[in-house]
């Protein structure tokens, strides 16, 4: 379109040239205007797309919150200290609850979904999933060791055991609830123990690199931009301060959500 737009822009001239031993020149200067302008117009075509497809969060984090709510907010708390990165915890950054729905499909890379049995059971989770795979946002499954994937005869029944009119006015089918099941189902996924560490935490934050790496095929967001330093190296201190106060946080080995809290505390 440039070089047509050039050639037309100098017909009046080379129209007008009396002297044809001139015409030579007259096609070099063109020829140099069409080398100037592509370059031009790749970098426009560049800006353009990298402002169509720049998204605030790398990822969204759904979840269910009384199963999952601290453990989300410490993967929050990982991802962004590890990656430095923008993530999604709708108790930090959601202010209007029906847009939800549109920080998936326009403001997200990537969808993580904190498997619990209960998850399944929130029809904004399932919500969630539905625009995520409606709209292909790659999802990933961390899986926790009730969580069971949902059969056909869970998609096809899933009606029957929970109310999705929440989600009517939003624009979302029954059917596009049972696809977003699918999805979640199909997703790849990382299995989470119910003990946590740091080297849990971290090895989970690997593997998601990986997955994103290998979905966006993106290789500058593999987990080898982090594996080269040791896992204690990576995790930065809110605090470095030598004369910071030690306090014993105690909390039930037996529940990971307190696990999860006492973690963030420490």
């Amino acid at each position: 379109a440039i070089v047509q737009a050039t050639v037309v822009l100098a017909l009046p001239f080379a129209a007008s040239v009396s002297d044809l031993s001139v015409l030579p020149e007259v096609a070099l200067v063109l020829v140099i205007l069409c080398f100037s302008a592509a370059p031009l117009a790749l970098l426009r075509w560049l800006v353009l797309r990298a402002c169509r497809t720049a998204k605030a969060y790398r990822f969204f984090l759904s979840h269910q919150k009384a199963s999952t709510g601290a453990f989300a907010r410490l993967l929050k708390i990982c991802l962004m200290q590890q990656l430095d990165c923008g993530v999604f915890l709708d108790s930090d950054d959601l202010v209007d609850l029906t847009k939800l729905f549109s920080y998936v499909h326009c403001d997200t890379k990537s969808m993580v979904a904190l498997c619990t049995k209960e998850i399944l059971l929130s029809p904004w989770c399932l919500g969630e999933l539905s625009m995520a795979t409606l709209h292909k946002i790659p999802l990933f499954a961390v899986r926790f060791p009730e969580f069971l994937a949902p059969t056909d005869a869970d998609i096809k029944s899933i009606a029957d055991r929970i109310s999705i009119s929440s989600l009517t006015h939003t624009g979302l089918s029954l059917e596009d609830v049972q696809l977003g099941m699918k999805g979640l189902r199909e997703a790849k996924f990382v299995d989470c123990p119910s003990a946590y560490a740091e080297e849990v935490l971290d090895t989970l934050i690997l593997t998601l690199c990986d997955m994103e790496s290998e979905a966006h095929q993106d290789p500058y967001h593999s987990s080898s931009r982090l594996s080269g330093k040791s896992p204690k190296s990576r995790w930065r201190s809110s605090s470095s301060s030598s004369d910071q106060k030690a306090h014993a946080v105690l909390v039930d080995p037996a529940n990971p959500e307190a696990q999860a809290a006492g973690m963030i505390l420490t």
